[in-house]
């Protein structure tokens, strides 16, 4: 799981903040999980492994919460280092499906000039590389926030679709946006992450084991 953890992500577009939503909708995909391995890392103008490939989720949740800007001391928005970084480690290539979840507002800013051309380059080696990308969208669709008095004003950045489609799509992945409810989690995860093939479990023993304490009781 990628985390966008840039300046971007402390507009309150949504409630009640758009990293603050992000980490809300992560715990709830964290709740359907089914034994997958997963890990964290988080960026901003640089990234970083927050947690490693595990199934201890509590773990997992645990670093979640200190996923935070403070972070990193390098401003803006380095996408294409934490695909790289990700791919980097995700297990080698084998029967087992390997996925990443963005989890970003998906700025412009981030899909402009070099910066675009590494993000496509890197999106383009995970396809290349067998891993399926998703995106999950922590911003309003209309890049716009309702205030008080009643009238929409416009937040520091806006997401570009377009751009995170052709990110994921090509590779077999889809792009949802945060929306109230259990929809967006449903399309990541079980129209999505849950149907990647698994590798078929080892043949090998099976150890069965009963407690008998009771009957001392």
């Amino acid at each position: 799981l990628v985390l966008d953890v840039s300046a971007s992500m402390q507009a309150a577009d949504i409630a009640p903040q758009r990293l603050q939503r992000a980490q809300l909708e992560i715990t709830d995909i964290l709740r359907r999980l089914r034994g997958e391995r997963i890990g964290l890392i988080a960026f901003a103008g640089s990234a970083g492994v927050l947690a490693p490939l595990t199934r201890d989720y509590a773990a997992f949740a645990h670093y979640l919460e200190l996923a935070d800007p403070v972070l990193f001391t390098v401003p803006g928005s380095n996408l294409a280092a934490a695909l790289e970084l990700a791919l980097q480690h995700l297990p080698p290539r084998a029967a087992q499906a390997r996925a990443v979840l963005l989890v970003s507002d998906g700025e412009s800013d981030a899909f402009t000039g070099a910066r675009g051309v590494a993000v496509s380059g890197a999106a383009q080696e995970l396809k290349k590389q067998g891993v399926t990308l998703y995106v999950l969208v922590a911003a309003n669709r209309a890049g716009a926030v309702m205030t008080a008095a009643g009238i929409q004003a416009p937040v520091m950045s806006r997401p570009d679709e377009s751009a995170l489609r052709q990110l994921a799509e090509p590779g077999g992945g889809k792009v949802a946006f945060v929306h109230d409810g259990d929809a967006d989690g449903h399309a990541l995860y079980e129209q999505g992450l849950l149907k990647l093939p698994g590798a078929a479990p080892a043949p090998g023993d099976v150890h069965a084991w009963r407690e008998l304490y009771p009957y001392c009781l």
